[in-house]
């Protein structure tokens, strides 16, 4: 019995001399490797859990888990939960680090220059662009864009259908495809592309001022074509192609009624204005005007958006 205590006693400490590497599935262990496994038909899972549990862990750090409910390896510096690179969607595509996680940086246009901004380095696309036309990553829908000054703008009304609270005039698909989706403010506030959002009031000021003021810039901004007379000051000299597509007064639940296709058109910004910030700046064009009209709406209604670039 003292024999056979001894042997594994003298096995055990053999083996504590050998395992300063070990090896699962190789009796040779890489140089270096503390731990080495190697198999043709299966992988390793590291520990998985859910984001509550991996932030009640303690800030170890080199620790890695699984999120299984971000769908994301973390990885712990000691002193927080940093996400590792995700995939990202096709070949090209670049990422940066947000300052909370990785996110995709949106594509630029031809001619333009990747740049970070002063301080934040924030990754944005500056410079004008070559491009005239911009395909939606989303759909394939394409749309004419035109370089205003700085400013980069879709000269088409945003057409992306899987919105909640947006309609085609008339419940019609060929208004969709003439005069863009009508969305609510909160709709149109999601429904740009990726690299391009809804313009604030200020950009909206930016392109009006660029086309000569408000008193004028109306009838360059509208078509020639789809509005009824008198069409007053219509010239399209900016190409911004402003099209009558009409709004719609949305009473809830889906329920509403369309007006004015022909006669006026309709733009959302992003800025809410109001006491408690109820209503949304917007911008109105009339047939019966070269002017376009700042005025505040309420966001439940569908307006046409019109997109510009990052």
């Amino acid at each position: 019995m003292r024999f056979l205590s001894l042997t594994v006693l003298l096995l055990c400490l053999l083996f504590t001399a050998r395992a300063q590497q070990v090896g699962i599935g190789t009796q040779q262990p890489v140089a270096g490797a503390i731990l080495d496994i190697s198999d043709t038909a299966r992988g390793l899972v590291i520990p998985r859990m859910g984001t509550a549990a991996r932030l009640r862990l303690p800030n170890t750090k080199g620790m890695m888990v699984f999120d299984s409910v971000a769908s994301g390896y973390y990885f712990n510096d000691g002193s927080g939960w940093i996400n590792l690179p995700p995939k990202a969607n096709n070949p090209g595509d670049m990422l940066y680090w947000n300052g909370n996680q990785w996110a995709p940086i949106a594509a630029g246009l031809g001619g333009q220059v990747l740049t970070l901004g002063t301080g934040t380095h924030t990754p944005s696309w500056k410079g004008p662009t070559t491009d005239t036309m911009f395909t939606d990553p989303r759909d394939n829908q394409q749309y004419r864009i035109k370089q205003f000054g700085s400013q980069i703008w879709m000269t088409q009304n945003l057409n992306y259908a899987p919105i909640t609270w947006s309609w085609c005039y008339s419940y019609s698909a060929d208004n969709c495809n003439i005069y863009g989706k009508l969305y609510d403010y909160y709709g149109a506030l999601q429904a740009p592309p990726p690299g391009w959002h809804l313009p604030s009031d200020a950009e909206w000021d930016t392109l009006i001022n660029y086309l000569g003021g408000p008193a004028v810039a109306g009838g360059a901004l509208k078509s020639l074509s789809l509005w009824n007379p008198p069409n007053t000051g219509a010239t399209n000299s900016s190409g911004f192609n402003g099209l009558p597509g009409g709004w719609y007064y949305h009473y809830g639940l889906g329920q509403g009624i369309f007006n004015s296709l022909g006669n006026e058109a309709f733009f959302y910004s992003s800025t809410l204005t109001g006491i408690y910030f109820e209503s949304a700046w917007i911008r109105k064009l009339s047939a019966g005007s070269a002017a376009v009209e700042r005025t505040t709406w309420p966001p439940q209604d569908g307006m046409s958006v019109r997109c510009i670039k990052d």
